[in-house]
């Protein structure tokens, strides 16, 4: 853990068991640092500001393993179009600060479609898609030697996790949401199966990159 505060707090402590805790002295304002190799950074910001009487501040920070892909919940295209949702760059503004709080990290963004329509139009399609997510961290500022955009197409199904089984009784950790497994579904559960498969995710290319600045030239 990384703690700093306005009063010049500056410290590095080891959270035992995934827990710490100290004392905050009154008048301050805190952000707390996570860090672990593998997984990405979190943080959380307290203050004491104006309180009178003592209090117990309690937050969770949620390290996310590198090892696997992560997917940017709320992303949604008008249909059959790379064309992002006004909603979507909400959930695409909380990516922004991943990036931004994780700055030696590059990532690949991964878009996936279902099956409905030819293999050529959902690689097309998911290749736009994952373009447009990269074209709009870069206008936030992302450096885009740190992102690679790509399209899977429907050629990567979606796997159940643990997560999704419980959200879903129909499906069960493990299962492959192939063309062959959705069409053997009920309808309304077929729409449910190929909605997961619709989805933008990330992974973690390197967490070596190196921010370079150009100097301006003297005139």
């Amino acid at each position: 853990m990384r703690i700093i505060g306005t009063d010049g707090t500056n410290l590095k402590v080891r959270a035992r068991g995934g827990r710490f805790k100290m004392k905050l002295k009154p008048e301050t304002e805190y952000v707390f640092a996570a860090f672990k190799d593998g997984f990405l950074r979190d943080k959380a910001a307290v203050n004491t500001i104006g309180m009178e009487d003592s209090k117990d501040f309690r937050f969770t920070m949620n390290l996310t393993p590198t090892d696997a892909p992560i997917k940017v919940d709320n992303i949604n295209y008008e249909f059959g179009s790379w064309e992002l949702l006004e909603s979507s760059k909400v959930a695409l503004d909380t990516l922004v600060e991943i990036l931004v709080f994780n700055p030696t990290i590059t990532i690949e963004l991964m878009a996936h479609t279902d099956y409905v329509g030819s293999d050529q139009f959902n690689f097309d399609l998911s290749q736009k898609r994952a373009q447009s997510v990269v074209d709009y961290l870069i206008e936030k500022g992302i450096n885009p030697d740190r992102l690679v955009a790509k399209g899977y197409g429907e050629t990567w199904p979606k796997t159940v996790t643990r997560k999704l089984a419980n959200q879903y009784d129909f499906l069960k950790r493990g299962d492959e949401l192939t063309e062959e497994f959705i069409l053997q579904l009920p309808e309304a559960q077929r729409e449910i199966a190929s909605g997961i498969n619709r989805r933008t995710e990330f992974r973690v290319l390197s967490t070596d990159f190196i921010e370079r600045f150009d100097a301006e030239p003297e005139g």
